[in-house]
């Protein structure tokens, strides 16, 4: 279960807010390791790993913001991301830290930044007229691409909470002794 707030700027025209209410994420499990760069030192772990993910899938319940010169837009409801042929560098970087008498390494730092091949978008009520919801997703849809970079890079705020709790989920549970063993 996702919870997040995501803020995008176009242009000084156009700025949006996104928060995620309650979403879930999909396709994570899928993930192919193709290569793996590591630093070891005994107080911090740095690793460049290049991921493959063929669909990320997220969906939920959002709630919008937006201004598009002067006129202001709020919206609220279901939406739907899917992100398809995914490339990218994970670059994590841990520390050590003590805990009763045992070291363990914690994620302070992890980066994804990926390269997209396509995306498809739903978003419910993103304008209030249906039909003109339609149009604007399917131009959103249709180029998704112009921005793609600056939104993808935005989407850190997003991700990098998420994979951080899942990498120190498993990493503040296992002594580094037990990791090198």
């Amino acid at each position: 279960l996702i919870q997040s707030k995501f803020l995008y700027r176009a242009s000084s025209t156009l700025l949006a807010s996104l928060t995620v209410v309650r979403g879930n994420a999909y396709g994570f499990s899928e993930s192919q390791i193709r290569r793996v760069r590591s630093q070891i030192t005994d107080d911090e772990w740095k690793f460049n790993v290049d991921v493959a993910i063929p669909r990320l899938t997220m969906d939920g319940q959002y709630m919008g913001q937006g201004k598009f010169n002067e006129l202001n837009l709020g919206s609220q409801g279901y939406f739907n991301l899917t992100l398809n042929k995914i490339q990218t560098t994970w670059k994590i970087r841990t520390k050590a830290e003590e805990r009763d008498g045992e070291k363990y390494m914690r994620v302070h730092k992890f980066e994804m930044i990926p390269n997209v091949k396509s995306v498809r978008t739903f978003i419910e009520n993103l304008v209030p007229d249906p039909t003109l919801n339609l149009v604007v997703l399917e131009l959103i849809n249709e180029y998704w691409n112009i921005q793609a970079n600056e939104i993808l890079l935005e989407s850190g705020q997003f991700y990098e909470p998420l994979l951080s709790q899942v990498a120190n989920g498993i990493l503040l549970n296992i002594p580094i002794r037990k990791l090198l063993q």
